[in-house]
């Protein structure tokens, strides 16, 4: 009788331990998450960490965040003279007032790994209006002139060479 009622045990004592650890596969766990974003945040520096690690979250069923932290590890092979001409792009995107031109810029940072760099250009865009209204024709003014008098850009030329003949003009 014990002969069948042990290994009949073995084989239900494994079946249960592999349906335990099969069920957080592929489940972003709060362990696995608190992991993830110290990674992200920069408590790994080294890019074969990176690498460990994104292997470990793939082998776990998590693709996506796998490929997040291999996006990260190639971000830390950059040679400094890219690092350094990224680092201006986003200089000039956060001084920039152009929504759609920061949203591209912030696009193209997610799709290198560049999460919470994108995130930030994202709200900064959200700030700004939809559309940059068009600068209105600046009016140039003689000396001379009152409100009445102004000029477009098109009429100045003209207005200057009436003024220089010592005619006036209406």
């Amino acid at each position: 009788m014990f002969g069948t009622v042990i290994p009949v045990a073995i084989v239900i004592l494994g079946i249960g331990g592999y349906a335990k650890m099969r069920k957080n596969r592929g489940e972003m766990t709060p362990e696995r998450l608190k992991i993830f974003n110290a990674a992200i945040s920069g408590a790994l520096k080294d890019p074969a960490s990176l690498d460990k690690l994104a292997s470990a979250f793939s082998g776990e069923g998590l693709h996506e965040q796998a490929k997040i932290l291999r996006q990260r590890a190639t971000l830390k092979r950059l040679p400094a003279a890219v690092k350094q001409a990224r680092s201006d792009v986003w200089r000039r995107a956060i001084a920039s007032k152009n929504k759609a031109g920061i949203l591209k810029v912030a696009a193209a940072y997610d799709r290198e790994g560049c999460t919470s760099a994108a995130m930030r250009l994202r709200e900064i865009a959200s700030g700004l209006p939809d559309a940059i209204p068009e600068p209105e024709e600046p009016i140039i003014e003689s000396p001379t002139s009152t409100a009445s008098d102004t000029v477009s850009p098109e009429d100045a030329e003209s207005v200057t060479v009436i003024e220089e003949s010592g005619e006036t003009a209406v």
